[in-house]
């Protein structure tokens, strides 16, 4: 919803001279009353240079995940970069996996602190947590031990 006020906003700031021939002093009003509230909260809008890249951890299916040091606080975190061009043709469940992390309170879970997104991707900045997942690791051996199965069997119901 704030996107499409966002959005509003600006375009109606870029027609604001149409607006003063219509005379419509009401929304004029708004206008210049909540024009400076939205060029505010675009500014804490997260983007891409407000991270340094440290280094790539990973590929998935349809993106990346990185490490990268958010520069304000210096907090290291994962960041999954995923193609919104490959991520609407494979039909992903991206927007499920967004819905489980951010709103999730297991310590099983990777917490997402935070999501954006510009014209070509998705971004998701993660809790990072070293050691790879599930997946890499099974692709590391060529069996599991039934106790290591038995521990991730168990992680899993615990998540």
């Amino acid at each position: 919803m704030l996107k499409v006020f966002l959005m509003w906003l600006w375009h109606a700031s870029q027609n604001v001279q149409k607006l003063k021939n219509v005379k419509n002093e009401n929304l004029l009003a708004f206008l210049q009353r909540f024009l400076n509230v939205a060029v505010c909260l675009q500014s804490y809008r997260r983007k891409a240079e407000d991270f340094s890249f440290i280094s790539s951890s990973g590929h998935g299916a349809f993106g990346r995940v990185q490490l990268v040091r958010e520069i304000t606080t210096g907090c290291v975190c994962a960041m999954k970069v995923i193609n919104k061009s490959r991520m609407l043709a494979q039909h992903t469940d991206y927007w499920a996996e967004k819905e489980i992390m951010s709103h999730s309170e297991s310590p099983r879970i990777v917490e997402l602190y935070y999501a954006y997104q510009d014209l070509k991707n998705l971004y998701m900045i993660m809790e990072y947590v070293p050691g790879g997942n599930l997946v890499s690791r099974m692709d590391e051996v060529e069996f599991m031990s039934e106790a290591a199965c038995r521990f991730y069997a168990a992680e899993t119901i615990l998540a």
